[in-house]
């Protein structure tokens, strides 16, 4: 897909490597974990059983999961995530989300968190219409991701010597972005500073209007 050549995709992968071999990924906050426990009682209150978290990094809530039960993988652009996954007995396929190495129509409910928002426009609509191919028709999938007032920006700090791009966008141009999947049930927008960025979470459903190719 038109996605995996974006400029920066490469620095990406470097940038989730170098952070996965360092262990430099912060813990998950209370917010964060209270939707990891809300989207876990909604899928077991549907009698699903299978999760796919696209962007799943080294698997931190693949283990929420597993501990509830369900079946979970993880799909992750770096392959060091996959590795430090691994040693926790999750597991995480290396792959791409525009383009991951999954069959479609495979699991009943999927998870994706800050990660969606590194595509600009056009490979996001692109990713988002693939990703609905993933899952059963009906299967909820719970998204979220950084936003705010529309600007790119370059993350050259946080590690030494790699960069990370941001497409932040308003809630409004993520929804329309994100409606190749189905429709949205939900949405939940924290504040989370003064740089006027916020996190966007989308609970969608698949639509039965997309088709497998």
């Amino acid at each position: 897909m038109a996605s995996t050549a974006e400029p920066g995709r490469a620095d990406l992968r470097r940038y989730y490597d170098a952070e996965a071999a360092g262990r430099l990924r912060p813990a998950n906050g209370p917010r964060r974990q209270h939707l990891l426990s809300q989207f876990i009682t909604l899928v077991q209150g549907e009698q699903r059983s299978m999760v796919l978290d696209l962007g799943a990094g080294p698997g931190r809530d693949l283990d929420g999961f597993t501990a509830a039960g369900l079946h979970a993988i993880g799909v992750d652009l770096a392959p060091a995530n996959a590795v430090a996954a691994a040693t926790e007995s999750l597991m995480v396929v290396p792959g791409d989300v525009s383009a991951p190495p999954i069959r479609h129509r495979s699991f009943d409910a999927g998870w994706s968190m800050s990660t969606l928002m590194h595509l600009t426009d056009e490979p996001l609509a692109a990713t988002a219409a693939g990703m609905g191919r993933l899952f059963v028709v009906g299967a909820p999938i719970w998204i979220g991701l950084w936003g705010g007032v529309r600007h790119g920006y370059d993350d050259h700090h946080t590690i030494d010597g790699e960069s990370r791009h941001f497409a932040i966008r308003p809630a409004s141009d993520n929804r329309r972005l994100l409606a190749g999947i189905g429709a949205v049930e939900g949405e939940e927008i924290w504040d989370v500073g003064p740089d006027n960025w916020e996190y966007q979470v989308f609970k969608l459903r698949v639509s039965d209007q997309i088709g497998v190719t």
